[in-house]
């Protein structure tokens, strides 16, 4: 996982790369993309990492990409940036 897409992929990016010599302690504030990282939008970003893994079944992954879908099609007819990738 990357920063942009959850606060564990900041977390990690952290440790890997700046190192700690201290106890790490993981706050929002340490995420160049806290506004993107709601809970709102947690099943859009990360829906496709539990399928990959197996978690999610077939049935609730259609389900999923229909959501997904409109979600997409309602934010082109708003004029308003998507914050999904197109994958």
């Amino acid at each position: 996982m990357k920063r942009d897409e959850s606060y564990i992929g900041v977390l990690i990016d952290d440790l890997v790369t700046k190192g700690i010599d201290e106890p790490y302690r993981m706050f929002t504030s340490r995420s160049e993309y806290r506004l993107h990282l709601r809970t709102d939008n947690a099943d859009l970003r990360l829906m496709d990492y539990g399928r990959g893994f197996g978690l999610i079944g077939d049935e609730t992954y259609r389900a999923f990409e229909r959501y997904k879908s409109l979600v997409r099609k309602k934010s082109r007819l708003s004029g308003r940036h998507s914050s999904l990738k197109d994958t």
